[in-house]
């Protein structure tokens, strides 16, 4: 068998040798290497003559500055934002990868991240909902998990479009199976990073509700990671609609969580918004008969298996809630 890995080395050798070749002529004919992109770990100043690397996006102290700034070309995301989620997709059971094989075309939403020179085209809830009034409310539900609030806040809003945004993909094809379960036909799924959707693929002034529950609370060293921010609260200012709907209701923000730390992060952004006079702050009663089912926290009159997980184990739930008006 020598004489048959040496024939299948041969060619291998040719294009290294030609690689190598072409590498000789450029250098010879004065060509540089474009500059490797890195992220600076402390401030240096170049020597006379240096080159300095061009800087990798890094995230912004201020978040109006990388809202408009849509990402035009190339496969990699220009996130000048921390990542808010763990990279870990987790291991789907035969169920889920059933599921996610036979109805995310039904239920599912490919996002055209990509379109040569041109910006990527925004999401189109006419198209994705056909079966709705042009005018039904657009409800986002950022990170459902499961989907057990997703697929109940679905239930008691037939008339509301419902696009659900998570990346893991576990949690994508349980939430695909009670869709189908409920023959639900108002909810959509994306599997994406919600700061990238809401940026570049929702329509701006189109969303009536926000709600994000349960997120991962993070530790106090990675405070930076949580999805409820100054970038978030900015980004919403401009996809959340501006103006009362037909019963004079306003765009709101739903957070809910069982974390104690979270929900002091939570309280001191709200106090921030609330104070720039742009949004309004919302009293939460889970004792209202509208609690989870109209515009107080939907879909919440269902717990899920991460707010069981939480008070199987003693920690209490705090809701939160502003509109905007300005």
């Amino acid at each position: 068998h020598r004489s048959t890995l040496l024939w299948r080395a041969a060619p291998m050798r040719a294009v290294a040798a030609t690689r190598v070749a072409r590498a000789v002529a450029r250098r010879a004919a004065g060509f540089r290497a474009r500059p490797v992109r890195w992220r600076a770990t402390h401030a240096t100043a170049p020597c006379a003559g240096q080159v300095v690397p061009e800087q990798s996006p890094v995230v912004v102290s201020d978040p109006s500055s990388a809202i408009a700034k849509p990402r035009m070309r190339g496969k990699r995301l220009d996130r000048p934002w921390h990542l808010t989620y763990l990279r870990n997709q987790g291991t789907c059971t035969p169920a889920q990868k059933l599921a996610l094989r036979d109805l995310w075309g039904v239920y599912g939403v490919d996002v055209t991240t990509y379109q040569g020179s041109l910006p990527p085209p925004k999401l189109s809830f006419d198209d994705l909902f056909p079966a709705h009034a042009k005018n039904a409310p657009v409800a986002l539900e950022i990170g459902f998990g499961l989907g057990d609030n997703l697929v109940q806040m679905a239930r008691n809003q037939p008339g509301t479009r419902i696009i659900g945004a998570e990346v893991h993909k576990p949690g994508v094809g349980s939430a695909l199976m009670k869709i189908k379960q409920g023959k639900l036909r108002n909810v959509r799924l994306v599997k994406m990073d919600a700061l990238w959707l809401l940026r570049d693929f929702i329509p701006d002034d189109s969303l009536q509700h926000v709600c994000v529950y349960f997120p991962d609370p993070w530790t106090e060293d990675t405070k930076h990671r949580r999805i409820v921010n100054p970038f978030l609260i900015a980004l919403l200012e401009r996809k959340m609609k501006r103006s009362p709907d037909e019963e004079g209701g306003r765009a709101r923000l739903h957070v809910a969580t069982d974390d104690a730390a979270y929900a002091a992060h939570v309280d001191y952004l709200f106090a921030s918004a609330v104070g720039s006079g742009k949004w309004r702050a919302v009293s939460v009663d889970a004792n209202d008969e509208r609690y989870g089912r109209a515009d107080i926290m939907p879909g919440r009159d269902v717990p899920s298996k991460y707010q069981n997980k939480g008070t199987s184990e003693g920690r209490g739930v705090r809701d939160a809630c502003i509109e905007l008006v300005g």
